[in-house]
């Protein structure tokens, strides 16, 4: 007889996409014998779900499985079975539904002036930076909304040198994104270095 025991089902607010929506679980399991290949078992009132847990090491380890998004308090079984299809350890658990979160990235441009270069260096530096960032836009011109590139510039100060120094047509397709949206600027002109702010700056 083995001694299995599953001391641990813990729910993670992760998710992946396997053809179906699957919710991350970490299960806590300590074997007192040797090794063995096993397979786990989920049950619910309404399904049943086989997921190969793989080689089951000696002593205590955590396993992190992906079983199917489960939208409803119930009472969930799981089971662990060796290669002989023999149950060696179970739990029962209380399930609760893990909230679906929408996660919004952003990027966006930070100018430490003086930080990584002298002003008059980072200026013609932005140039480059600014000509990527339009490419972006441009490349994700025909993908699905949500999944097009967009950029949030901090200040106006180096998309107005831009606008100043480079040629039309390539002015011409910032101003094209600007005016879409894809590309945004903040209402202000420089960052202000604190410590050479006078009262007036900082109030």
């Amino acid at each position: 007889m083995r001694s299995v025991h599953i001391e641990v089902v813990k729910q993670t607010c992760f998710f992946v996409r396997e053809k179906v929506l699957k919710n991350v679980v970490e299960l806590t399991i300590f074997n007192e014998g040797e090794g063995f290949k096993a397979t786990l078992t989920v049950s619910t009132p309404s399904a049943t779900h086989k997921i190969p847990l793989g080689y089951i090491d000696a002593g205590r380890r955590i396993y992190r499985v992906h079983i199917p998004d489960i939208r409803k308090e119930v009472s969930v079984k799981f089971s662990v079975h060796d290669e002989s299809g023999n149950t060696v350890a179970e739990r029962n658990v209380k399930w609760k539904p893990r909230r679906h979160w929408i996660i919004y990235l952003v990027q966006y441009s930070h100018h430490d002036l003086g930080y990584t270069d002298i002003p008059q260096n980072v200026l013609r530096e932005y140039i480059d930076f600014y000509d990527s960032i339009i490419q972006f836009c441009e490349e994700t011109e025909d993908w699905p909304e949500e999944t097009k590139f967009r950029y949030q510039v901090e200040q106006f100060w180096s998309i107005n040198y831009y606008l100043k120094t480079q040629p039309k047509h390539k002015v011409d397709r910032l101003l094209k994104l600007l005016k879409e949206g894809r590309i945004e600027i903040s209402a202000l002109f420089g960052n202000e270095v604190s410590g050479l702010c006078g009262h007036e700056e900082i109030i």
